[in-house]
């Protein structure tokens, strides 16, 4: 023998929820480090679209926050042999660059323009 239902089931409308804002996140520091040039500063990052690359210390499989990042074009950052993915930790003195100098120098031009603090 069949179930039927004499009445349609009423259900209530399905809420959507705004996007979580992710822990860290900063987009304005972003936003204003896609103004600058390349970290390396070598002729062939001209030909390479620019990439934010967070460089902070974090644990394995997470990505540190927004205010830890600098700018590398793509070759420097992921596809070059000399690249931040390719090298890894040994990027930094591969290339002769203090990281947490130039995260200290970019926080204090990102606080001077936009009178923001990170």
């Amino acid at each position: 023998r069949m179930i039927t239902r004499r009445a349609p089931i009423k259900r209530s409308p399905i809420k959507r929820r705004a996007p979580k804002r992710k822990k860290g996140e900063n987009k304005d520091y972003i936003a204003w480090l896609h103004t600058l040039r390349c970290l390396i500063d070598a002729p062939e990052c001209e030909w390479f679209r620019l990439e934010a690359a967070h460089v902070g210390i974090r644990g394995l499989g997470q990505k540190c926050p927004d205010s830890e990042a600098v700018l590398l074009c793509e070759w420097h950052h992921r596809t070059g042999p000399e690249a931040a993915h390719v090298l890894g930790k040994k990027f930094w003195s591969h290339h002769g660059i203090d990281r947490y100098s130039v995260l200290a120098q970019y926080h204090a031009a990102y606080t001077a323009e936009t009178g923001k603090v990170i």
